[in-house]
């Protein structure tokens, strides 16, 4: 019989930072990562050759460390709203909820990386240390809110490069990529859409889970 080759299909470049605004456009007046802000403090640091600062490194985790305190602290209150309005709660919020949860993860995870890249001085080591406790990224993981979601699906839009396309992948945080998302990132860029990394496994993560 003739033999039927599938072509992939052909993935549009995606910056992360237009990613982050463009997917969270319905939640922008909730706190998010000042992802834009971060990157052109690391761009003006580069440009003044201020990247070996130890001072300016800790001084950009603390912006990190605050904006996550805010995102804890309106995730704390979202989750007790939700849960409280029971089977009337709504469905297109709560998947909103965990999407703003999730590319707030990756946004701390990527603008660590992209300091460490740039600057002489680690950050990334420090920011996975405290990030695996925070309380936005236990609930990405374990909250009821997001148990009904929790079924993969066969076919449906990928939400790293907007194709809808067959066998996307589930991940641990429920974030639905395809596995051309998932294995490269298109070349010629360094800050396009990269594979995702795994979520941390908290300390007291069931043993018997399968590791990351």
């Amino acid at each position: 019989g003739t033999k039927h080759e599938i072509s992939a299909p052909t993935y549009p470049a995606m910056k992360f930072g237009r990613l982050f605004a463009q997917e969270l456009q319905e939640a922008k007046a909730w706190p998010l990562l000042r992802y834009k802000q971060l990157k052109k403090a690391l761009k003006a640091r580069v440009a003044t050759q201020r990247t070996s600062s130890i001072f300016e490194t800790g001084t950009f985790k603390r912006w990190i460390r605050d904006d996550m305190a805010k995102i804890n602290t309106f995730w704390t209150h979202k989750q007790e709203e939700l849960l409280g309005q029971g089977e009337d709660r709504s469905a297109d919020e709560v998947k909103l909820t965990l999407k703003w949860l999730t590319l707030n993860y990756l946004a701390v995870l990527k603008i660590a990386k992209k300091h460490d890249k740039h600057c002489a001085t680690n950050l990334s080591d420090a920011i996975a240390k405290v990030l695996i406790s925070q309380p936005f990224v236990v609930g990405m993981r374990r909250s009821p809110l997001f148990t009904s979601l929790s079924s993969a699906v066969e076919t449906g839009p990928c939400e790293g490069c907007y194709e809808t396309v067959p066998n996307l992948l589930t991940l641990d945080c429920k974030h639905k990529v395809c596995q051309a998302c998932m294995s490269r990132s298109p070349p010629g860029a360094s800050d396009m859409w990269q594979p995702l990394p795994p979520l941390p496994v908290s300390p007291d993560a069931d043993a018997t889970a399968a590791d990351a």
